[in-house]
């Protein structure tokens, strides 16, 4: 796989009806994921998968109906040591060659080391997030009783929540990032995984100083940017939403070299110059246009919008319409 890219998509349908047994064994299960895959049921079985790697990091999203998955003795022949992060939808039953047998819940994940002989017993229709780590980059930040086989993390985890929100927004940036980019991202994975599972003392310090800060003013733009419109969009209703103090939110922002109000402003403006030269709202009044953006006062807007741009919005919409 490529980084930035989905480098992998396999889906059921895309095979005829009589092979999907075969392919869904064979080319996705033995050749991709390197895993023994047994559908649970004889008709209507289906399974849609997408590859991609960030950060050097395997990551798979994946959609399919009762299904036996494992790491056979035969496979571990391809050395492959690395550690399997999955957050499931629905029940699951992991069971290890070592005797360990486990269920996790909706929303809950479990790490569970390619090394050993698994099995998983999916019973349901399921909605699976897996991601693979390299065993010498999680392991040291560890704490020894947190280096299990079989490692469950809760639902309610928040470095597991702001894991996952992570991911996919390093997954949906488009052109791969670049070297530097690449390796940050999966510094901020591994201190986000280490704080879910168990880091020692010193690696809880740097993670919570590193990854999880990034990883929670992420998450808090990306839903500031959702909530544009609201015109009651403050920082204390934010901050309370992610469980979290107004200063910490306040602080955030200011290590990244701004201030909530001029995010929120500056998106607001944004938000407002797409609709503008969107040929699709030529005919949506400017004053629309701005209490859809979040401003209650178009004079305010207009003010800001030229300061912003150096032309007013009705200038704008016309270079667009040129």
């Amino acid at each position: 796989m490529g980084d930035g890219e989905a480098a992998f998509r396999f889906s059921t349908s895309d095979h005829p009806e009589r092979q999907r047994r075969a392919a869904l064994r064979d080319l996705l299960g033995r050749d991709v994921l390197r895993l023994d895959l047994e559908p649970l049921i004889d008709d209507a079985f289906f399974a849609d998968v997408t590859g991609n790697r960030c950060a050097g990091l395997d990551i798979f999203t994946v959609a399919t109906s009762p299904v036996r998955s494992g790491r056979t003795r035969a496979l571990l022949a391809d050395g492959d040591d690395s550690l399997c992060l999955q957050q499931v939808s629905t029940r699951v039953r992991v069971a290890t060659g070592r005797g360990r047998e486990l269920t996790i819940g909706p929303g809950e994940a479990v790490l569970v080391s390619r090394a050993d002989a698994t099995s998983t017993a999916i019973p349901s229709a399921c909605r699976i997030t897996a991601m693979h780590v390299p065993r010498v980059a999680i392991e040291p930040l560890l704490r020894p009783s947190a280096r299990a086989a079989v490692h469950p993390i809760p639902a309610q985890s928040e470095p597991l929540r702001l894991l996952n929100h992570f991911l996919l927004a390093v997954r949906d940036t488009g052109p791969p990032l670049s070297s530097e980019l690449q390796r940050l991202s999966a510094n901020y994975v591994y201190d986000l995984l280490a704080l879910a599972l168990g880091p020692t003392p010193d690696v809880a310090e740097l993670a919570s100083r590193r990854g999880l800060r990034v990883a929670r003013l992420r998450a808090i733009k990306d839903s500031v940017i959702a909530d544009l419109h609201r015109p009651d969009l403050t920082v204390t209703g934010v901050a309370k939403r992610h469980r979290l103090t107004p200063r910490y939110v306040q602080r955030l922002f200011e290590t990244d070299g701004t201030t909530f109000t001029d995010f929120v402003r500056e998106q607001r403006l944004e938000k407002a110059r797409r609709l503008l030269i969107n040929p699709a709202h030529a005919g949506t009044a400017i004053g629309t246009i701005a209490l859809d953006a979040g401003f209650t006062d178009q004079s305010h807007f207009n003010h800001a919008f030229r300061r912003t741009y150096g032309m007013t919005p009705s200038d704008a919409r016309r270079a667009a319409g040129r």
